[in-house]
Formats: structure tokens, sequence, C-alpha cells
């Protein structure tokens, strides 16, 4: 219920969740507030096993799909085998070699793509200090102000740049995690073992939200919550009003089994089933 309260609040703040839950239980708001409350403390709640649980159940649907990670600059990349792909300023510095292999001078990067139209993809070694070698994607595309420079351990080419440009959707979303959508700010959760219950409430409602709106365009009924000559309405948002209207038909038919038909996963005796669409 913590879920579809948020859902409905389209906030993860405990007292806009309870006035959302008010039409389902008798209870006063204080006292949903409270209960909610108590979910987060509860040290029962082990949300590193719920998410093992979860991963077992949904990983077998992406076996022959690659999982790209989007996080911070770390050293995982040395300490898991994982590859890098970071962007760079134009005014950091580097040397690139010539065709007859000879070290060229120091130069800003930004001079290696300085117009629009121009690419370039190479091994440079980057910095004055704590040099090292790496290879540069640059591509300056029309009608953006500046060019696009990223390093990877990987081969530099035109595919880096596709790669790191999916980041831009997952800033997207944590914009839609934050002040643009579902009030992380604000909810003041400060504790640890709060944060770690109150992030597994609030994926477990992206995940969903995802599903619900995979689930509505597959079936051809985005236009009736966006617009057909321009989508305006990111991908949670028509999850959302989705669920809200399956809700109300439910409600009107006085019949739950629609309701129950688009819950993220399809219980077993033992076993969660994962639904990609419904």
């Amino acid at each position: 219920m913590f879920v579809m309260g948020a859902i409905r609040a389209e906030s993860i703040v405990l007292s806009k969740v309870a006035e959302a839950l008010l039409e389902e239980s008798g209870a006063k708001a204080p006292s949903i507030e409270r209960r909610l409350e108590r979910f987060l403390s509860n040290s029962k709640i082990d949300s590193e096993g719920v998410w093992n649980v979860f991963m077992e159940a949904v990983l077998p649907s992406f076996q022959k799909e690659p999982i790209q990670l989007v996080i911070d600059l770390t050293n995982y990349e040395e300490q898991y085998g994982f590859h890098y792909l970071f962007r760079i300023c134009g005014n950091h510095t580097c040397e690139r070699w010539s065709t007859q292999g000879r070290l060229l001078p120091t130069c800003p990067v930004s001079e290696l793509v300085n117009t629009p139209g121009k690419r370039f993809y190479g091994h440079i070694r980057l910095w004055k200090e704590d040099q090292i070698e790496t290879n540069l994607s640059g591509c300056w595309e029309g009608g953006e102000e500046e060019a696009l420079l990223v390093i990877s351990d990987r081969p530099a080419s035109r595919e880096r740049i596709l790669e790191y440009k999916k980041r831009w959707k997952v800033e997207s979303t944590f914009e839609d995690m934050k002040s643009r959508g579902w009030d992380w700010e604000e909810s003041h959760v400060r504790r640890l073992d709060r944060v770690d219950r109150m992030l597994l409430v609030l994926f477990l409602l992206l995940w969903w939200l995802a599903h619900l709106a995979a689930s509505c365009i597959h079936h051809g009924r985005r236009d009736r919550y966006d617009r057909h000559d321009r989508r305006d309405k990111n991908i949670f948002r028509i999850g959302r009003l989705y669920l809200l209207d399956i809700e109300r038909r439910a409600r009107r038919s006085g019949k739950n089994r629609k309701l129950k038909s688009c819950l993220l996963f399809r219980g077993k005796p033992g076993q969660w089933l994962f639904s990609l669409r419904f």
C-alpha cells in the first residue's frame, strides 16, 4: 500500500502518502503516517534480501540482452573489471600521436573538435599531471553549442558517443525522483537504514510504472494520456495515469480482477512471477 499511496500522491513524503491512502482505511491521516514510519524503521524488513529475490525473478527476462549500469566516478572499473565511459571538458589538455607515431605538442582537447560537424576518434594522453592514456571520442553536431567529448578504455568510435547519450535519459529519471517527480529531497529521511527502505519503495514504484507504461504503449493506448502530435509526458506519468484509469474502472465495475492483473508480479506458492506484459 505504501507504493500505491506514493503513486496516488505523486510523492514519497509520508504525510502526502498518508493522505492519499485515506480512502483505503478508516484510520486518520496521522495514524496512517505513523504506520508508514514504522515500516521505514522496521529492522525486520531486509531490503537487500528483497532485492535479491526481486532480481532473481526479473533477470531471467534479460538473459539475452546487455545490461548497462550508469554509476558515479569510482574505482569500479579496477575492482570489478567494468569498462568506463566519462565525459570531459574541452579545456583539459592532451597529447596525441601523429600518423608517423610521433607525440604532438600539448593542446586543449577542444582543439581536436573545434567546429560544428567535426569529429575525432583516437588514442590520447590526457592531462599534464597524473597522466593517463585513454581513447577519446569527440563529435560536434549541428545545432549544439559545443562538442561532446568522452573518454573510455574501449576503442574510440561513434558508438561511444551514442552510449554516453543514454545517460541523458537516466539524468531525466533522477529529476523525476527528486524535484520534478517524487519529492525525494522533501522526504527528510536521513538515517541510512530508513533511506534503504525508502529507496526500496521508490524503485519498486518506478519499476511498476515503467512496466505499466510499456504495456500501455504496447497495447496502443498511449494517445488516451498523451498528445499524439507531440509526446509531452514521460513514461512514469503515462504509467501512473494508466494505473489510475484501471483502478477507476475496477471500482466502477466492482471487480478487482483488472487491478490485480496489472501488478508487477503474479504470485505462486513460494515464487514470484514477473510479468512484462498483461
